[in-house]
């Protein structure tokens, strides 16, 4: 037998652009079932949730996050000093507060050694109460690229279908690939192209052989390009777009995670533990960044 509840009495946001008044939604065994005026409920005979003074809005959707890290100046550092158990109680505690947010689904772009895997199995099963989750595992970067210090190292199309493997059989929803340098790894520029396109179109490749989307890490204008035309899914930041990459992301339907916040974090504690050369380059890239976004966006980008 179903399980029904109609929410009333508020102000309803559709997620279209519409503001309903005096609408009633109900949900069935945990899906909204039906949205209609409240004349239409007269006769329910089950549990009601009022709300009135408050708005019921659709859950909101963050696709880029990593779990196993905080909002530190330094995350890699304060990692660095916990046990495992303790990043892994971090990584639910921060799936929480995004629920608590609003939040009902969020796409992790990079653990630590799997950890955050048992967080979502925990959500997602209904053991534990948080958001629905996708995890990318451990990101793959090559030798001394941005995210090695938590990442998979590999170098060569074949290195990379290994480690495009190991995160599949680990349990991963997505893979994730660095294109570029980045703005926390010291030694890296985020302008710099990282994997070749043999290497990003290995890996996308293989990913899809076993139905895994690809996000990529990709700043510069290079690494965009050669993250669009292996196939990902995803341009993760695209601080460094041009005209070229706009116009080939349209074209092959790419989707854009601008990821603002991060970069304008950076920017606005500087003087919180934020190693000066993640400042230096956050500074750097922020207004082009920006440019980067709204013309995606004026484009009609998805």
């Amino acid at each position: 037998m179903a399980t029904e509840t109609l929410y009333e009495g508020g102000a309803i946001l559709d997620g279209e652009g519409a503001n309903l008044e005096n609408q009633g939604v109900m949900v069935r065994d945990g899906r909204i079932a039906e949205v209609a005026p409240r004349d239409r409920f007269q006769g329910f005979a089950g549990p009601r949730v009022d709300f009135a003074g408050g708005t019921l809005l659709p859950g909101l959707v963050d696709c880029h996050v990593h779990l196993c890290m905080g909002g530190e100046g330094n995350p890699v550092s304060v990692q660095s000093m916990m046990t495992p158990g303790q990043i892994t109680m971090a990584a639910y505690k921060h799936a929480q507060t995004s629920l608590m947010g609003g939040i009902t689904a969020l796409r992790d772009c990079g653990g630590k050694d799997y950890l955050e895997l048992a967080v979502r199995d925990a959500c997602n099963s209904g053991a534990q109460i948080g958001p629905s989750i996708l995890c990318s595992g451990k990101i793959i970067c090559m030798t001394g690229g941005h995210g090695n210090r938590n990442g998979r190292v590999a170098d060569g199309p074949g290195e990379v279908i290994k480690a495009v493997r190991e995160q599949i059989h680990a349990g991963s929803d997505l893979i994730k690939l660095m294109a570029t340098g980045g703005v926390m790894t010291p030694g890296v520029s985020p302008e710099d192209a990282h994997f070749t396109a043999e290497e990003m179109a290995a890996g996308v490749a293989e990913g899809r052989r076993f139905q895994k989307r690809t996000a990529s890490h990709a700043q510069g204008g290079l690494g965009i390009l050669n993250a669009v035309r292996a196939g990902v899914a995803s341009i993760e930041h695209g601080i460094f777009m041009d005209e070229q990459c706009l116009t080939e992301m349209l074209e092959a339907g790419t989707y854009l995670v601008p990821t603002l916040a991060a970069v304008k974090n950076i920017v606005s504690n500087k003087d919180n533990g934020i190693p000066a050369q993640a400042v230096e380059k956050a500074i750097r890239v922020e207004e082009r960044h920006i440019q980067s976004i709204q013309m995606f966006y004026k484009a009609g980008g998805k």
